[in-house]
């Protein structure tokens, strides 16, 4: 139990670590690209594509090496691996070698994304304050909206010294990271001998049968990565491209993503109060409404306070996330929880790989605000269709924990 509660201290210097150096990168990645590489919009959002490609294909194998093997080892790997793809990035002298280095990057994120709540769920359980989850995790995710704050700010700084100190000192920070993970203590360590760890095929059938006998969980899958879709393009694909068009300098980006970053922070801490103050069904009724509405505003008027809508897209998309999580982990075993969360995060990036290049394409050839209704109306489809079909898995009561 000891080893447990110390796991949770080291887990939130791990987060903060890996979100300061990836909130560096993000600040700038794709100025650089406009800046020096020259490249277009649809060149850009076809380089992101393919972190979605390498997350998707991904996440169920390397959730598998979590599963099978160890929590811990997976974080280390992913750790290496991001470090060395931010500085393949940086120095890759093409267009190919660009896109090896963000399939690298994606890979890297496939290690750490289903291992990492797995690891910290089963590091609360094991220190007896499994009821706590909720609430902890909400102020985890403040922690990496914080450290995605801060190095977006620092990002922008650097980068308006010389383009290239964001991302080597993204790199540096990613092995920080690593530093904390060698000092974990693996919450499932004894639990089972490895020879009688389920096999890598039994722990596939178990993940399928589980999400095909479960709707519920199958809901809450599919909801938050759609959700998650409309928030991602505003903040990080469109945010730095559209923030120059309307004027704003480079070092002023920094800031203005950082000001995102602080809006999802304060969602993340205060989403259990926001829960109680409104009600977790109203919340989550609410945020798809706060994302789509303000996509058609941000589609409607092309002006600098706009962005302000993007802010509103970070709260009401940051806000519900706890609540999905907490109900997710409770539908979900040990022995799959890793797999069944890399799945999750599968589904988003099938849903990031297929829809950004195309909106990526629809700003360049016809501009932002296309791009901006065009994404309004596919998720207003695609979410009023899981609110049609499993309003009751959504807006049933969370466990406990």
């Amino acid at each position: 139990m000891l080893a447990a509660r110390a796991n949770i201290p080291k887990y939130t210097a791990y987060i903060i670590f890996k979100h300061i150096g990836f909130g560096m990168f993000v600040a700038i990645w794709s100025t650089y690209l406009l800046q020096v590489r020259g490249w277009s919009l649809a060149q850009i959002a076809l380089v992101d594509a393919t972190f979605f490609i390498a997350s998707t294909f991904g996440e169920i194998p390397t959730g598998i090496v979590a599963d099978r093997i160890s929590r811990k080892i997976s974080l280390l790997i992913g750790c290496v691996l991001m470090g060395l793809s931010v500085l393949a990035w940086l120095f890759a002298p093409n267009l190919i070698l660009v896109i090896a280095a963000y399939l690298l990057m994606g890979l890297a994120f496939t290690f750490q994304s289903g291992a990492e709540d797995a690891f910290f769920y089963e590091s609360l359980q094991r220190a007896e304050r499994g009821a706590d989850y909720a609430r902890l995790n909400g102020r985890l995710m403040a922690l990496s909206a914080g450290g995605m704050m801060l190095g977006n700010v620092l990002g922008g700084l650097l980068g308006n010294v010389r383009l290239d100190l964001p991302f080597l000192t993204s790199a540096a920070l990613s092995f920080a990271a690593l530093g904390c993970v060698m000092l974990f203590d693996d919450p499932r360590r004894g639990e089972h001998a490895h020879a009688h760890a389920p096999s890598l095929v039994g722990i596939v059938r178990q993940a399928v049968a589980l999400m095909r006998s479960n709707p519920a969980l199958r809901t809450l899958m599919i909801f938050m990565p759609v959700l998650a879709m409309g928030s991602y393009v505003a903040e990080y694909v469109f945010l730095q491209p559209q923030a120059r068009a309307l004027g704003v300098p480079v070092a002023a980006i920094g800031f203005l993503q950082a000001s995102v970053q602080g809006i999802s922070m304060t969602a993340s801490a205060l989403s259990s109060r926001v829960a109680g103050w409104l009600g977790r069904n109203r919340v989550i009724m609410l945020a798809p409404v706060v994302v789509i509405g303000s996509l058609l505003m941000m589609s409607a008027f092309q002006v600098l306070p706009v962005l302000s809508c993007v802010g509103a897209i970070a709260f009401a998309s940051t806000v519900v996330r706890p609540l999905i999580s907490a109900k997710t982990q409770g539908l979900v075993p040990n022995e799959v929880r890793a797999t069944i969360l890399s799945t999750s995060s599968m589904m988003f990036s099938m849903v990031a790989g297929i829809t950004q290049p195309i909106v990526g394409l629809v700003a360049d050839n016809f501009g932002f605000s296309a791009a901006y209704a065009g994404l309004a109306a596919l998720l207003a489809l695609v979410l009023g269709s899981i609110f049609a079909r499993g309003r009751g898995h959504l807006l049933g009561e969370a466990p406990s924990g």
